[in-house]
């Protein structure tokens, strides 16, 4: 199934000063930014899906698997309290200190000037905690490579997946197959872009598990499957990225 336009657009809420409009509920039509550095195409699909887990009732928080400065972080959790849904938490995964060392499948058919810019994507936990100053209590960091969280058992709804790398999609994926409740949703970032390994990832994910929203030049989408799969739709439209 490929992307498909959604029409109209989704219409953006933006959070970077104080708002007093309440939050429409038709959520999954709305979207948060908080930093003009965000792809707005790929945000605007986070919040349609995630406003779609809120939607369909589902239990379980929200987890983000590579979190660099935090900008999603924060777009997030002023999504959640927006909606006042003190009980969702964000769950964040990121080593903190740089991307670890590429796979060979990473390097596939990369040239040198593709990796020139490599050590730019780090952030110290510090850092994201002072940018996501304000709303501790909502958040949980997670330090480290995902592989030392294979065991995690949180319940989750939602898992943005943007950690650039094959081994980090493939662990954040395991976690998520065994932690997503019942239609809880991956959103995988780079897919189909420069990060090869990104998408020989995706690619490789057991789709027995999984059902496929959407896919294309940028993310790869997907539901977890459950007992029962009568009462998911199959027209979801995921945004043109």
């Amino acid at each position: 199934m490929e992307l498909k336009r959604t029409r109209p657009a989704p219409e953006m809420i933006d959070l970077r000063t104080d708002q007093s409009e309440p939050i429409p509920d038709d959520v999954e039509k709305f979207s948060i930014t908080v930093s003009d550095c965000l792809d707005q195409n790929r945000t605007a699909n986070i919040f349609k899906l995630l406003g779609m887990t809120l939607k369909m009732g589902l239990e379980g928080d929200v987890a983000e698997f590579g979190v660099f400065r935090g900008e999603t972080s924060l777009a997030i959790c002023k999504f959640l309290e927006k909606l006042d849904l003190t009980g969702k938490k964000l769950h964040m995964f990121d080593t903190f200190t740089g991307l670890p060392d590429p796979s060979p499948q990473d390097l596939a058919g990369a040239t040198l000037e593709s990796w020139e810019h490599y050590d730019q994507y780090s952030s110290s936990e510090r850092a994201v905690r002072a940018f996501l100053h304000g709303h501790e209590g909502r958040f949980f960091i997670h330090a480290g490579v995902f592989m030392d969280y294979l065991s995690f058992q949180a319940p989750l709804c939602l898992a943005h997946i943007d950690p650039d790398l094959y081994e980090g999609v493939q662990d954040a994926v395991y976690i998520c197959e065994h932690a997503m409740v019942d239609h809880g949703v991956i959103i995988v970032d780079d897919y189909m872009t420069s990060w090869n390994g990104v998408t020989e990832a995706c690619d490789e994910i057991d789709m027995t598990k999984w059902k496929l929203l959407g896919k294309g030049h940028g993310q790869f989408c997907a539901m977890r499957i459950g007992s029962s799969d009568a009462d998911v739709t199959d027209d979801i439209l995921v945004s043109d990225i």
